[in-house]
Parts: structure tokens; C-alpha cells; sequence
């Protein structure tokens, strides 16, 4: 899904109810409605934090909410046997990648008519949650934002400004790397596919290029635009500006190098600022480079 700037809806909650699930497609109000979560609170307290926000549901419907937090590990598996078997929730959170594969299996169902004129009214992102025509998911949170972060003291040793395209980047990176520093770091040794949000996708829009055909029912990974954002990448790593060991380097691995200030650029969310002015990085960044187009990625939860 792509929006000005080439933003991608990363990470959905389905309201629909799931048809091969417990909660089954009865119009009448059920006595409970099974929640799966992912992790997202702090301090791990998603279980406490789920059922505070419930709670006035459950008091105005007459209705118990049980919820569930499963691990991002295991999560699609959890949803597959669960909605195979019959014993899914009746609303759950998808990312994007898994939507498609149970509304083609026609298991999840559309809230087209059940949508309020007060949800209209306050969810901005509305239109994206229609799927196929169909209005499957309510977005009504939008962070989470993937940008190009600087250290500025750094690219000033090195004479050079902030870059703004693709060329401009590489010939910054290669300043920065003749002064002894590192240019850049990358986490593309991270285990989630979650990475692929910040380190690829980005590049793809900014190639002119896009994830989904139009009509969103399959990727196009092998696009000429998608190859080339590709190829622009191992570029990166083939002048030095990824180190070599960019295939082992983790998330936590790239912020600690960044934080401490050993690397001029990274790629992570706009959260991760304050992070790094608190530990006196003289932090600037880009939102998106330009190649023949500007993207980014920022993820959209739903419910």
C-alpha cells in the first residue's frame, strides 16, 4: 500500500471477525469475544494494559473480553493452526502480510455498514483499510516513521551536507569513509522480517517501485525497480559503506554503534531520536532520499 511519500501500512488489527473462529458470524451479541495481542506494551504489561482498555466494552455490552498476548515469534503460526482448527479469535492484529492470505480464504469479514459516522469523522487513515473494495480494518494509529538518521558532527569533519538523493548519499558516504569513519550502519543481520520495513522497502518506493501489483493480490519482487533498489544496496556494501559484517550486524548491534557515535548514518524509526540526543548525538535526518521517487515506510495499526 503505497501513500505520498511511498508510505507502506505496515501492521494492522483486523476487526473482523474471524469466520473459522470461535466467535463464529452470529449477528447476535456473544457472551465472549476472544482479543489475540502481540507484545507492544512496556514493561511487558500487555495483558494488564488490554484488559483496562476493554473494560468499559465489557461493561456497556454486557460481554467478557479475553485477551491473549502472543509472541511476535510465534505469531503466525499461532494464527494458522488457530484458524484452521477452528479455535481462532474472534478479533485479532495482522500485519499486512498475513491479511490478504485469510480474506482470499474468505475468513475474516468486512465491516462495511458497521462503521460509525463518529469513526468516520476521527479516523484520518480510513480508506486504508479497504481491502478489495471491502472496509476490513479501522487504522487509527500511524507512527512509527522510517527515516535516514545523521550524525552531524560527523559529516561535518568529513566538509560534506546532508544528502538528499541517492547519488548525493553515496558521495557523502564515501567523504565520511576517507576521514576513517565508519559511513553507515544496517541491521541486516536481524532475524525478523520486520527489518526488510526499513532497510529495503524504503529503497523499492524510492525506485519507483512497489511491493503489491494494483490490485494488491500479489507482490512484484521481481520488478526492474525492485532490482534495482537492490542493486543500489550491495553497492552500498561493495564502495565500504556497509561494513562486511553488515549480515550479522543486529538492530541492537547498529544503535549502539550509532549511539556511541562511531557511525555517520542509520536507518530506524523517528522514536529513536530521542534516544540519541540524550546521549549527545547532534542528531539530523532525512525522510526519504530520492531516486526516481521518495519513500519511506511507517506502520499502521488497526483495529
Amino acid at each position: 500500500m503505497k501513500k505520498s511519500l511511498g508510505v507502506f501500512a505496515g501492521l494492522i488489527l483486523s476487526s473482523a471477525l474471524l469466520t473459522a473462529c470461535g466467535g463464529g458470524t452470529s449477528a447476535s451479541t456473544p457472551k465472549s469475544i476472544d482479543l489475540w495481542m502481540p507484545p507492544l506494551a512496556a514493561d511487558n504489561l500487555d495483558k494488564e494494559l488490554w484488559d483496562a482498555i476493554v473494560a468499559p466494552f465489557e461493561k456497556e455490552k454486557g460481554v467478557d473480553v479475553n485477551v491473549t498476548v502472543v509472541p511476535w515469534d510465534s505469531y503466525e503460526t499461532k494464527y494458522l493452526t488457530g484458524i484452521s482448527s477452528g479455535a481462532g479469535p474472534d478479533v485479532g492484529y495482522m500485519y499486512s502480510e498475513m491479511i490478504g492470505d485469510y480474506i482470499k480464504k474468505d475468513q475474516l469479514i468486512s465491516l462495511d455498514g458497521k462503521v460509525t459516522d463518529e469513526q468516520k469523522d476521527n479516523l484520518y487513515f480510513l480508506d486504508k483499510g479497504v481491502i478489495n473494495g471491502k472496509q476490513y480494518t479501522l487504522p487509527f494509529v500511524v507512527g512509527g516513521a522510517r527515516v535516514l538518521m545523521y550524525n552531524k558532527t560527523l559529516l561535518a569533519e568529513a566538509g560534506v551536507e546532508p544528502p538528499t538523493t541517492w547519488d548525493e548519499f553515496a558521495t557523502a558516504a564515501k567523504a565520511v569513509k576517507a576521514k576513517g569513519i565508519q559511513p553507515m550502519t544496517a541491521p541486516w543481520g536481524d532475524p525478523s522480517r520486520g527489518i526488510m520495513n526499513g532497510q529495503f522497502f524504503p529503497f523499492v518506493w524510492q525506485a519507483g517501485g512497489d511491493l503489491f501489483t494494483e490490485d494488491g493480490t500479489k507482490t512484484q519482487f521481481n520488478t526492474p525497480e525492485v532490482i534495482e533498489a537492490a542493486k543500489y544496496l550491495l553497492s552500498l556494501k561493495t564502495d565500504g559503506i556497509l561494513p562486511d559484517a553488515t549480515t550479522g550486524i543486529t538492530v541492537d548491534t547498529a544503535r549502539k554503534a550509532f549511539e556511541s557515535g562511531e557511525v555517520a548514518f542509520t536507518i530506524t524509526t523517528e522514536q529513536e531520536a530521542t534516544i540519541y540526543e540524550a546521549a549527545g548525538v547532534d542528531l539530523g535526518w532525512v525522510t526519504s532520499l530520492q531516486g526516481k521517487d521518495r519513500g519511506t515506510f511507517i506502520g499502521s495499526s488497526q483495529k
